[in-house]
């Protein structure tokens, strides 16, 4: 049985996406309408691929998996030096869980971004997916036990143990 639905890289995809509607309003658009109806549908047809994805997996009850290289947040034209997800600009809105990965010491690190409002900036090393769902569950166990939270994500499942 499929528990997740991977998209590597979710940044391709929404590219392949945007590029498959300009080839399919260049095929059936006179040229010199291609402009305006192509700015107008730029982003909402995609925009509607990509939610579609998403409902398709919350309705077979999959967890989608979105694997997206790293941008930077822009304001006022400028950039912040601050990362986002490259790609869909809504990724950060529909996802439950986000969580950026670096190398440290030659070993994966991921650092939740979004989820888990106590462990939102801890780094967890070297993650894996049923680590990371075992993190959030207990997490939430220690919650509804009316514990806190430990700091350190790896202290997180040991206190759930006893909650």
């Amino acid at each position: 049985d499929v528990e997740y639905v991977v998209v590597d890289t979710a940044t391709k995809l929404w590219l392949m996406s945007r590029n498959a509607l300009r080839e399919r309003i260049q095929d059936t658009v006179p040229k010199e309408q291609q402009g305006d109806r192509l700015k107008r549908l730029e982003y909402e047809a995609p925009n509607s691929e990509f939610h579609a994805i998403v409902e398709a997996a919350k309705a077979a009850k999959k967890n989608l998996v979105f694997v997206a290289h790293e941008g930077e947040v822009w304001l006022g034209g400028e950039p912040t030096g601050r990362p986002k997800p490259d790609g869909w600009s809504e990724i950060q809105d529909e996802a439950d869980v986000i969580l950026r990965f670096t190398i440290k010491e030659r070993r994966p690190v991921g650092t939740l971004k979004k989820g888990d409002l106590d462990l939102v900036d801890k780094e967890i090393r070297e993650p894996t997916m049923a680590g990371i769902e075992a993190l959030l569950e207990a997490a939430n166990k220690i919650r509804k036990a009316g514990g806190s939270v430990p700091e350190n994500p790896e202290m997180v499942i040991q206190t759930a143990m006893f909650a």
